[in-house]
């Protein structure tokens, strides 16, 4: 799936946003060192490097997309990438969902 056809990106966007929590898993247990959630999310999703790369996806693109959404810079969200900017939309979204639910 190493292409940059519209059906390769859709799915690493998907794919990216299934795992971009993954992190808190690892955050919330307290394994190991304290670090923020999307550094955990990099370093699964890169973990997951061999299997990735046998199924022909862009492990860096995925981690990259997975692990920066909540980058912020002195001028606010700049997004490393476009999947990294749609992980952080969807995520933002979900979050406002969650919040007028009364959930977290």
């Amino acid at each position: 799936m190493k292409s940059s056809n519209q059906t390769g990106l859709a799915f690493h966007a998907s794919l990216a946003g299934l795992l971009h929590d993954i992190g808190k898993l690892y955050q919330r247990a307290d394994w190991g060192a304290r670090k923020p959630h999307t550094a955990w999310t990099e370093q699964f999703v890169l973990g997951l490097k061999p299997v990735l790369d046998k199924l022909g996806l862009d492990v860096e693109l995925l981690a990259n997309a997975a692990s920066h959404h909540h980058e912020r810079q002195p001028l606010g969200f700049q997004p490393s990438s476009p999947l990294s900017w749609a992980v952080t939309l969807a995520d933002n979204y979900s979050s406002r969902e969650r919040s007028k639910r009364g959930g977290r």
